[in-house]
């Protein structure tokens, strides 16, 4: 297994993280450690986190992720959904505490044609 590691601002705004994958990568992680760049990002305890976002084609994905409190990360275990086809895709982690959405961030995931 991969594992590729990001700092991920959760500002409203902030330029978006570019991740490379190959196309009909599987066995992969992605770990985001949140951070705010105008102040402190507080997370509630019971915060949880997903990944939202469109492939290149437009298909959607939504899947839940792992979340760790004390350390501000964030874990998405990759899949070959979300690299099944080359191109650029907008995702995003959202943290969603008592059903309201607190922040979300946006990175791209590039997914490269393997010849």
């Amino acid at each position: 297994m991969i594992t590729h590691n990001f700092d991920l601002d959760m500002t409203p705004g902030e330029a978006p993280v570019e991740i490379h994958l190959n196309k009909n990568d599987s066995d992969f992680t992605l770990i985001f450690a949140l951070f705010s760049s105008v102040g402190a990002l507080t997370i509630e305890s019971g915060t949880t986190a997903q990944i939202r976002g469109r492939k290149p084609s437009g298909g959607s994905i939504e899947e839940n992720a792992s979340i760790d409190i004390q350390a501000r990360t964030v874990t998405v275990d990759g899949n070959v959904d979300i690299t099944s086809e080359a191109g650029t895709g907008l995702y995003e982690i959202c943290l969603t505490h008592a059903g309201k959405e607190l922040y979300s961030a946006n990175f791209h995931i590039v997914v490269e044609q393997i010849t």
